[in-house]
């Protein structure tokens, strides 16, 4: 009996290895050109699936139909669909832009809180020099009504990607959970008794994954290679700004950001990123509404990159897809402090938040006494007696960077062999 539930252990140990094998294997393939069928160029964006990526972005003929399933659909409908939008590449407003450069790629993360989008799009429609961006919607849910709302925008030339491995499209497998995996609470030896699938890889705590908390790390991770390695759109000198559903933008916030990349040459060679927001109440420091500082990058909020700094961030690729924490902030925290290429990832950050976050009650928040409009309100009516940043002109205050400290150990969550093989997969696929 002893022989038999070993053999049987390795059994399934050894299914599990050749299953997530053959889900990168899939991945990969995806991402090869296949045959072109030019004999009808109104496919559906499901047809569109078996459409190879072209040399350059595809333009959206005026109106676009936009990508919108029927009311019934199943999971290997929007799966089909994610991939769809991932090999098109394509660009809605392209013709009504096509004669000004692409300076800016506003790369968002959305989940499925419609809310908060809409607050966002409002804020983005009023930035100064927005028809220089690449506004880029990078999915995890299928939803109907927030595809509508990317549809529906004109100011700005738009693209949208999908997360080819969300919970939506696998509800009941790796990444998503699976009636295999070992329940969060379990001990070690109470998993190792069950047989689950991932009873040998509890975290440093002593828990096992939950899949909706490993799923943002991995599209936070995917997203920025999808866009850096494997879109046509990305231009070298392009400014790659990261943002979030739950972000709203003040009017001249790539005017600043124009302002201080001419300027972080002399004010600050070291500084790989820029940053535009930080958690900070905006009545700090009002009074000096053009003063930059030097510091550490520790702050997830509106940070600013160019590929020369991701593909730093990319050559330590293993240290973030195997820290033990599923919070892709204090992975990067993590990677900047024992891994980047000649030292800490330094930020020029303006000492007034040129972003304001306004999920509140956003995905670690514990109260349900939030409300986003009281905050953008406020956020605009403080911003209001601070005039326009004009171009070039900001003041370097505070020059000392001061050295990055770790505030408590790891969060764990991520300590799954198949998380951190997945999450490589991301950037050796590239």
């Amino acid at each position: 009996m002893r022989f038999a539930a070993l053999k049987q252990r390795r059994l399934k140990a050894v299914c599990s290895v050749v299953g997530m094998a053959m889900l990168i294997l899939a991945y990969v393939e995806s991402l090869r050109p296949t045959s072109i069928d030019t004999t009808n160029d109104m496919d559906s964006p499901i047809d569109n699936y078996h459409r190879a990526p072209s040399a350059g972005r595809r333009r959206v003929p005026e109106p676009s139909v936009g990508y919108v399933l029927p009311a019934t659909y199943t999971t290997e409908d929007v799966r089909t669909l994610f991939s769809s939008i991932n090999r098109d590449q394509l660009v809605a407003n392209e013709e009504t832009f096509a004669l000004v450069p692409i300076k800016f790629v506003l790369l968002i993360m959305v989940h499925d809180r419609a809310e908060y989008l809409v607050n966002l799009i409002d804020s983005l429609s009023s930035l100064r020099r927005v028809e220089e961006a690449l506004v880029v919607f990078s999915h995890d849910v299928y939803n109907e009504h927030i595809f509508r709302l990317v549809h529906n925008i004109s100011f700005a030339r738009v693209m949208q990607i999908a997360f080819p491995f969300s919970i939506q499209l696998f509800p009941d497998s790796f990444p998503g959970p699976s009636s295999s995996d070992c329940p969060r609470d379990a001990s070690q030896t109470e998993a190792r008794q069950m047989n689950c699938s991932n009873w040998a890889s509890p975290d440093q705590y002593g828990h096992y994954r939950e899949s909706k908390f490993t799923a943002i790390k991995h599209h936070w991770w995917w997203k920025l290679s999808h866009m850096m390695d494997k879109s046509s759109v990305v231009s070298e000198g392009a400014e790659v700004v990261v943002l979030e559903e739950d972000h709203y933008l003040a009017p001249d916030a790539l005017q600043l950001l124009a302002s201080m990349r001419h300027r972080q040459p002399d004010l600050c060679p070291q500084c790989s990123l820029l940053q535009l927001g930080h958690f900070q109440r905006p009545s700090l420091d009002s009074s000096n509404p053009r003063a930059v500082r030097i510091e550490s990058w520790k702050c997830n909020m509106a940070f600013v990159l160019r590929r020369s700094t991701w593909n730093d961030i990319k050559s330590c690729a293993k240290e973030f897809c195997t820290y033990d924490d599923y919070n892709w902030d204090w992975s990067l925290v993590h990677v900047s402090k024992n891994c980047i290429p000649g030292g800490e990832l330094t930020v020029l950050i303006p000492t007034v938040s040129r972003v304001l976050h306004t999920g509140v009650c956003g995905f670690h928040a514990k109260s349900r006494k939030c409300d986003p409009k009281q905050g953008i309100s406020e956020f605009m009516e403080r911003l209001g007696d601070v005039p326009l940043t004009p171009p070039g002109d900001i003041q370097l205050v505070g020059a000392t960077a001061p050295r990055l400290r770790m505030t408590g150990g790891r969060n764990g969550g991520w300590s799954d062999p198949r998380d951190h093989t997945l999450c490589m997969s991301f950037v050796s696929a590239a």
